[in-house]
């Protein structure tokens, strides 16, 4: 376990660098240019070039080739060498990070402590809609494998049809027209207690739980004629007991394998449930550093889902072993 858990954590690393890459490269080719959004772009060309010197803006984003130009001094290699890596955003990107400074451009608040508590509103958001598609999908689609082409089965399979022909930028607004202007039950947006989060809890797991009734209903289906279970039944359990001590226990591999990806899509797919529901979460935070173009905000955005990406996917593994004794950790 431990040597295992070892080797996850070290490919952790170098894949948080080729993400953290890639999205940096990215962003830094979105136009726009952050100090207009910060000083106005009438704004003094004097005020606008300290500025942009404070936060390192004027350096190149990969490479500085300054030192090697026909008009540069004459330095040594070495030198020339560590300027034209070093003085670029990408290597003041990485120190700020190894220091644990990252800080937003526009407030110059410290990017972890910010998203903190932001993270924590995804979370909780994420948690609740995986929960309410659990406790839709494996129940219903258990039933359906059990009576498979029943009426039970085909209601089951066009809900899940209707349910992930859904999106959430759609369900969102219908749920609160529905129950939040027409019928005044819950609250609109916000987060101002446990309803508020009803709402955006059910409009992300609806769509989740369509994907899972089907996978769960598939995977069931895949165990109901192994001979254990019919020993099961000759020891006179009766077949709800069957389903859910055997059947199901059985078939919770690949439905734990959604639900672990599922998961981590759920944080990074909130963005839109969070802006239709004003949600406090990362997925806000998100947008907004996007149209602001704060590179550090969403920096520490990626980060975050990124490593939530990875400790899920971790545990998933974990909890194989745990249904299925007889696989190994490798």
């Amino acid at each position: 376990m431990k040597d295992y858990l070892l080797g996850r954590a070290l490919l952790t690393l170098p894949l948080l660098w080729v993400v953290f890459t890639a999205v940096f490269a990215l962003v830094n080719l979105i136009p726009g240019d952050p100090v207009d959004f910060m000083i106005g772009e009438n704004a003094a060309l004097e005020s606008r070039s300290q500025l942009r010197q404070q936060l390192h803006l004027d350096k190149p984003i990969l490479l500085n080739l300054k030192p090697w130009s026909a008009q540069a001094s004459k330095a040594g290699l070495t030198q020339r060498l560590r300027e034209t890596l070093l003085e670029t955003r990408y290597s003041y990107f990485f120190k700020d990070l190894a220091r644990g400074d990252l800080r937003s451009l526009h407030s110059r608040e410290p990017v972890f402590a910010r998203l903190q508590g932001k993270f924590v509103f995804t979370l909780l958001l994420a948690g609740s809609a995986l929960l309410v598609a659990m406790l839709i999908a494996i129940p219903l689609g258990t039933l359906a494998a059990w009576r498979q082409h029943s009426w039970l089965d085909s209601a089951s399979m066009l809900g899940a049809l209707v349910g992930i022909s859904m999106p959430n930028f759609w369900l969102g607004p219908l749920l609160i027209m529905l129950f939040s202007i027409e019928l005044g039950w819950l609250p609109v947006s916000g987060a101002r207690g446990p309803s508020s989060l009803v709402l955006p809890a059910i409009t992300l797991g609806l769509g989740m739980s369509a994907i899972l009734t089907r996978i769960t209903r598939a995977s069931v289906l895949d165990v109901l004629g192994e001979d254990y279970l019919r020993t099961a039944r000759s020891k006179g359990l009766s077949e709800l007991k069957v389903l859910a001590r055997h059947a199901l226990r059985c078939a919770m591999i690949p439905i734990i394998t959604i639900l672990g990806l599922q998961f981590g899509a759920l944080l990074a797919g909130s963005i839109i449930t969070e802006e239709i529901f004003a949600w406090p979460g990362l997925g806000r935070e998100l947008l907004q550093a996007i149209r602001s173009r704060d590179v550090p905000i969403l920096q520490g955005c990626v980060l975050l889902i990124s490593l939530s990406y990875l400790l899920v996917n971790t545990a998933t593994d974990l909890l194989y072993t745990h249904l299925n004794p007889r696989l190994q950790l490798k």
